[in-house]
């Protein structure tokens, strides 16, 4: 077993992970292995939920075993979480790489731990950026919620380039304190498509794939010199991207790309559908991530941020997103 640091706890992996950084000696926080023995069945031998994929065919099931929740990749494995979320056994397919075990565990199963445990965990990627250009020592941090596909990932490596710090590719975990709500670095890398990669300027050929069925590239920090930041930083605004498809650019004019805030009321019905969330019939679960981001878009200033899909308004869409005020 090896010690590994993500979202600033302590995992204890059977297997290697190389995209984490190795964490010091110490008890693990939680942890997940490995198991040779048959795939368990849901309780009753019925799913709960299940999410379809573009193509119409089972992604994920979820289901009970006890008090244990069992999610089930059809083609690649089960993975069944305890009852008190701290450890995950997982039952492979014979046939799944182990890189597309790992990808699976720490960037869909492992949020979902931490947002049943209580946490507070979006879909959502996030970077610090110097608060003063003359001033390398205080950073704002923002966060970019949207559906998949609104180009989190993109906008947020691409600000990374210009001098940003990562925080997160996706699954933010923001802890609330008496200062605020602080953004806990999730690890050093981005996950994009060759498309995205190549304007960046990234050798696709050169790059890893995420998982043997996707064709998604793995962009280590190392790359490009981007920086990951260590440390826990107070959040300063929430944009949420709102990218418009099959619009003319030329036609859209100089409202193509435009930024405007929104009420704390707005941030939170458009935020609610950007959480990990693993058990939607849990009330009291539900009740508690409600009133958190309650707390956190009436803390936080939020914006929407509207533009079309169009590779050649990044920049314009970058110096949007770097005009919103940290403060309302």
């Amino acid at each position: 077993m090896a010690l590994y640091l993500i979202s600033g706890l302590v995992l204890e992996s059977e297997i290697e992970l190389p995209e984490l950084p190795t964490a010091p000696t110490g008890p693990p926080d939680m942890g997940w292995r490995i198991s040779s023995e048959p795939r368990p069945s849901p309780d009753g031998g019925e799913w709960l939920y299940q999410w379809d994929s573009v193509d119409g065919t089972p992604w994920c099931s979820t289901g009970r075993v006890g008090k244990q929740w069992l999610l089930r990749y059809p083609e690649h494995g089960d993975f069944l979480i305890s009852e008190d979320q701290r450890e995950v056994i997982c039952y492979p397919t014979s046939s799944t790489p182990v890189e597309t075990l790992r990808h699976l565990y720490v960037d869909q199963v492992f949020p979902l731990q931490l947002s049943h445990s209580g946490r507070l965990v979006l879909h959502a990627s996030s970077l610090a950026l110097p608060a003063n250009a003359e001033q390398g020592d205080s950073w704002n941090v923002l966060a970019l919620a949207g559906e998949s596909g609104a180009g989190k990932s993109t906008l947020v490596a691409s600000l990374c380039q210009r001098g940003g710090r990562l925080i997160t590719d996706d699954a933010l975990l923001l802890e609330e304190t008496a200062q605020g709500w602080l953004a806990i670095p999730h690890y050093a890398s981005f996950r994009l498509w060759d498309d995205s990669a190549s304007r960046l300027e990234w050798d696709t050929q050169q790059l890893p794939t995420v998982a043997h069925y996707s064709r998604k590239k793995r962009v280590g920090a190392a790359v490009g010199n981007i920086r990951m930041e260590t440390q826990k930083l107070a959040l300063s605004r929430i944009i949420l991207l709102q990218p418009r498809k099959n619009v003319d650019t030329e036609l859209a004019g100089s409202d193509a790309v435009h930024l405007e805030p929104i009420s704390a009321r707005d941030a939170l019905l458009e935020l609610t559908p950007c959480t990990y969330r693993l058990d939607a019939s849990d009330r009291a679960h539900m009740r508690r991530e409600l009133e958190q981001l309650g707390r956190l878009v009436t803390a936080v200033p939020s914006y929407r941020l509207t533009f079309p899909h169009d590779f050649q308004l990044l920049e314009k869409v970058q110096e949007a997103v770097l005009s919103a005020p940290a403060h309302s």
